[in-house]
C-alpha cells in the first residue's frame, strides 16, 4: 500500500515536471521585429517602429 503510494506520486511528480519545463520560452534577440506589432526589440525593451526606421521593413 505505501509503496503503491509512493510510485504513483513519483509519477505525477515527474509528470508535473515535464509540463513545467516545457514552458520556458526564450526572450527575443537583439533586432528582432515583431511583424503582429509593428514593433522592434532593442537593449532589452520593445521600441515602437518610426517611418523611416530601418528595423522595420
Amino acid at each position: 500500500m505505501i509503496m503503491r503510494r509512493i510510485s504513483l506520486s513519483s509519477c505525477l511528480l515527474a509528470l508535473a515536471m515535464m509540463f513545467v519545463s516545457g514552458c520556458v520560452v526564450a526572450p527575443p534577440h537583439e533586432g528582432y521585429y515583431d511583424r503582429a506589432h509593428h514593433r522592434w526589440y532593442h537593449n532589452h525593451a520593445w521600441v515602437a517602429c518610426g517611418e523611416r526606421d530601418v528595423h522595420c521593413r
